[in-house]
């Protein structure tokens, strides 16, 4: 367990999510989704591909 720190500790339990930006790759496949040009599959692989980065990213 770590030591307390007051600086770093606001009693209030917080977490990233949603605070990271979406990926450039993962904003132009949404683009090509809504031309049609994706099926809801591939954006839904590119979906995973970038939570499992952030996820790396993050630990």
């Amino acid at each position: 367990m770590t030591d307390y720190d007051p600086r770093t500790d606001t009693g209030i339990p917080t977490e990233p999510v949603g605070s990271l930006p979406r990926p450039a790759k993962l904003q132009a496949a949404y683009a090509e989704y809504d031309e049609g040009k994706i099926s809801k599959e591939d954006l839904e692989k590119l979906q995973d591909e970038a939570c499992k980065d952030s996820i790396e990213h993050g630990e």
